[in-house]
């Protein structure tokens, strides 16, 4: 069975590729999927893999 679910803007599963070591982002209690992505990329430039899997 295949479901489908809406997903809001912004709040996609991302990957940004980079060295070895990895960086696990969660966001808090009044944080969003949305407020991650800006933080992982910020850790990509720096060159962390950063992964924003779906929930």
């Amino acid at each position: 069975m295949t479901e489908e679910y809406l997903v809001l803007d912004g709040a996609e599963p991302f990957f940004f590729e980079g060295n070895d070591i990895g960086v696990l982002l969660c966001h808090g209690f009044t944080g969003t999927t949305q407020s991650m992505k800006p933080l992982g990329e910020a850790y990509a430039k720096a060159g962390y893999t950063c992964l924003r899997a779906a929930s």
